[in-house]
């Protein structure tokens, strides 16, 4: 029960932050408008504090990926405005990375097992398939990229 509880935690987590951000008006502070009008003072910002701006808004970002919230764009674009071309496409990059890789590292936290073991059981040659795939699964994801 206790090992089930732990395995489920990280997903409730991401629900209960998604509704969070939801339900407290992130969404609509994360809107063109209001950052158009916040604009001087992200600015003024980012120039008095550039390290501790950057590393906010790469939190910011790796966590709106995480919970798949609906900001990207208006994040990617902000980015670019606040740090410019190359810096802020380094920090967005890098943040969406991370951010996938969270998010992805969770769901096979709490999905990966179950789902492995009905492969099997439905398979009858599931084990074979799994530990292959698991052997050349770097080779799999770069030729899906093709």
């Amino acid at each position: 029960m206790k090992k089930n509880l732990i395995r489920w935690l990280p997903l409730l987590v991401i629900v209960i932050l998604i509704g969070g951000a939801w339900t407290s008006g992130l969404m609509e502070q994360l809107s063109l408008e209001s950052l158009k009008a916040q604009r001087g003072q992200l600015l003024d910002f980012v120039a008095a504090h550039p390290v501790l701006s950057v590393t906010a808004f790469m939190g910011l970002y790796i966590t709106a990926v995480a919970l798949s919230l609906p900001v990207a764009t208006v994040l990617t674009l902000l980015g670019g405005f606040l740090f410019g071309r190359w810096l802020g496409t380094a920090i967005i990059v890098l943040g969406a990375t991370a951010g996938a890789s969270l998010l992805f590292l969770i769901a096979r936290s709490t999905f990966g097992q179950s789902l492995r073991e009905k492969a099997v059981a439905l398979q009858p040659h599931g084990s074979k398939i799994i530990t292959r795939v698991s052997a050349c699964a770097i080779p799999l994801i770069c030729m899906k990229s093709f």
